[in-house]
């Protein structure tokens, strides 16, 4: 199900001018060095992935979500037709990335921005990990990074609160983001309600985007455990995209890791 169905175009005017992580990214591509193929999971609006593109990277975007590669598509197009000739934006499933890209490997997987979140379920987890293990070249590198939540007591249905006022260059409009979270520590599960309010030129301010996403949290050890589960070793552990280390308050959890053994011949 494409949970962004409708959203996307609010997510991606809400999330456009975040580029907090765009040089963390940068600096783990140009340590890996050679000329990397990098695949984006869940690429989204390309928010990450143009970026890396406009570096001169080689990319190829993976996404579930018609409307969000549909933007990300819109985004390309605008760029030089070289730029454009090193980027794929494929439509796919992150816990089945080779039902679209076959046996190809990659020197750089990313699941980033919270994305590993919207595997609930221990299986999906899996698979998820299983294939960007498996996409990896022999010394290819996985980054998976996310917020480092701290749930409320559950239930914890908070007030709603404002997360930002927006100006829609497309719609010469005002746009409102109002968000109702609840958190369910015991299943370690957060909801957020998006709820966008637009005015367009003389109008009002009307509901235009009423979201619900589920999040599953992660709780460090656990990722770890899980990584080393399913065959990576962990080489690098960061708490925020400034190359911090971790630690129990970091507002990020960012792990890069490597195949825990070499391919079998």
């Amino acid at each position: 199900m494409d949970e962004y169905a409708g959203f996307a175009y609010y997510y991606d005017l809400y999330y456009s001018d975040v580029t907090t992580d765009n040089p963390f990214y940068l600096e783990i591509i140009r340590q890996v060095g050679v000329d990397p193929h990098i695949l984006e999971l869940a690429c989204g609006t390309g928010r990450l992935l143009i970026p890396l593109v406009e570096a001169g990277y080689r990319v190829t975007g993976l996404d579930l979500s018609d409307e969000m590669l549909e933007r990300a598509h819109n985004k390309l197009t605008a760029l030089p037709v070289q730029a454009q000739a090193r980027t794929r934006l494929l439509k796919g499933d992150m816990r089945y990335p080779r039902t679209v890209l076959g046996s190809e490997k990659f020197e750089i997987v990313i699941l980033g921005f919270n994305t590993f979140q919207h595997m609930y379920d221990d299986e999906d987890q899996i698979a998820c990990l299983e294939n960007a293990r498996d996409m990896l070249s022999t010394q290819g590198v996985f980054v998976l990074a996310m917020d480092n939540s701290t749930p409320d007591e559950e239930p914890a249905n908070k007030l709603t609160e404002l997360y930002g006022v927006m100006h829609d260059p497309e719609r010469q409009s005002t746009v409102t983001l109002m968000v109702s979270t609840t958190d369910f520590p015991h299943h370690q599960i957060r909801t957020r309600r998006y709820m966008y309010y637009e005015r367009l030129p003389g109008g009002n301010n009307d509901l235009v985007c009423n979201t619900t996403l589920k999040l599953r949290y992660f709780y460090a050890d656990e990722l770890k455990n899980l990584l080393e589960k399913v065959g990576f070793k962990i080489v690098e552990s960061y708490g925020s995209y400034y190359f911090e280390e971790y630690a129990a308050e970091s507002p990020r959890i960012i792990y890069i890791c490597q195949k825990a053994e070499p391919e079998q011949a």
